[in-house]
Order: C-alpha cells, then structure tokens, then sequence
C-alpha cells in the first residue's frame, strides 16, 4: 500500500465526508418524518393485548439503525482526521487546509503561505503529508 497516496486520498475527501454526514442526518429526519404518526384515531382501552410487530416495522427500525450506524462512523472518521490534522505544525496545517480541503491552487497557496518557489512549496507539502500518514497509520508505514 501507498500510504503517501492513500493519506492525500483522505485528506482530499474531507469535504464528501461532511457533505455524506449531511445527507445521512437529512435520510434520518425523513425516515423519521415517514414513520411517525400521521393523525390519532380515538383511543380505546378495551382490548389491552400486545400486538405482534409486523415486517414492515422491523424494516423500518432496521433502516433507522443503519442510517444512526452510518452517521456514526462518518462522524468519528471526520473527527480522527480533523484531530490528526491539529496535531501537525500550524504550517503543516493551514496547507493542508488550503491544498486539500479548501482546493486552492497552488499559486494561491504561496501566496497565502507567503512561499517563493513551487520547489519549497512541494517539499512542504510532502512533509505535511507524509506527518499525516504517519499520525493516521502509525508504524506500519516507517
């Protein structure tokens, strides 16, 4: 495995992650919408007995579960890789920032970065990248 590649890979994904967490939570609010009730009939206590859950229920509560369990996971990686991104240098991340999540061009980022050669700003970004890599996998990659 690459791990420098697989490491810009994350970084560059970033945005969709929070953009997938988006669209988990609005899914959950319209499972939700879809299975509350939709108006209450007149209630009757005659005939207390415990109705057996039909497989349209079960399907619901499974879809429901999935959608929690989804916007769990999304949210933890997000929250890994904006944690190990803190624990980078400030200039290792701001051009993170700016290189991966935010899409600046490269100019751009010398510029805000207040660097000279395209040379400097390469050797910075593999730096940074590969201080990445090594807080996100660990050892495996030495």
């Amino acid at each position: 495995m690459d791990y420098f590649r697989e490491a810009e890979n994350i970084l560059r994904k970033v945005n969709l992650l929070e953009k997938a967490l988006d669209n988990l939570k609005r899914h959950k609010g319209l499972i939700i919408q879809r299975n509350a009730p939709q108006g209450c009939k007149a209630l009757s206590y005659d005939k207390l007995a415990s109705a057996p859950i039909d497989k349209e229920t079960l399907t619901e509560l499974c879809e429901y579960a999935q959608c929690i369990e989804r916007i769990t996971a999304t949210e933890y990686e997000i929250k890994r890789i904006k944690d190990i991104i803190s624990q980078l240098s400030c200039e290792e991340q701001n051009l993170i920032q700016l290189w991966y999540i935010d899409g600046m061009s490269k100019d751009e980022i010398k510029e805000k970065l207040y660097i000279s050669s395209h040379s400097t700003l390469y050797k910075l970004q593999r730096q940074a990248v590969s201080n990445f890599a090594l807080l996100y996998f660990g050892a495996i990659i030495l």
